[in-house]
């Protein structure tokens, strides 16, 4: 999902495949200040939860140094209608 675009069709079928355990992945590219950044939620066969971050500068430095990220998600929160719809639960409620 682009900048300005709505996703709302993207995340309810994303959220519809989490709440039964089926396979997805949906990215989607936030504001970054001085780069460009996506995020990609995926969930793997395995039920295996996992948010990966792409910045395309993530020290804001001269020069460009791409880095990427991953972060293992206990589940997936969405909010549709706010820059950053879905977001990565890394461990559980107590």
């Amino acid at each position: 999902m682009t900048l300005g675009h709505d996703g709302a069709a993207e995340l309810a079928c994303a959220q519809a495949a989490d709440a039964a355990g089926s396979p997805f992945h949906v990215a989607v590219q936030l504001r970054g200040v001085d780069s460009s950044i996506w995020s990609l939620v995926v969930l793997k066969t395995s039920r295996v939860r996992e948010l990966l971050l792409w910045d395309s500068n993530p020290t804001g430095g001269a020069g460009l140094r791409p880095g990427v990220s991953s972060r293992a998600c206990v589940r997936f929160e969405f909010a549709p209608g706010i820059s950053d719809p879905i977001s990565c639960i890394a461990e559980a409620a107590r």
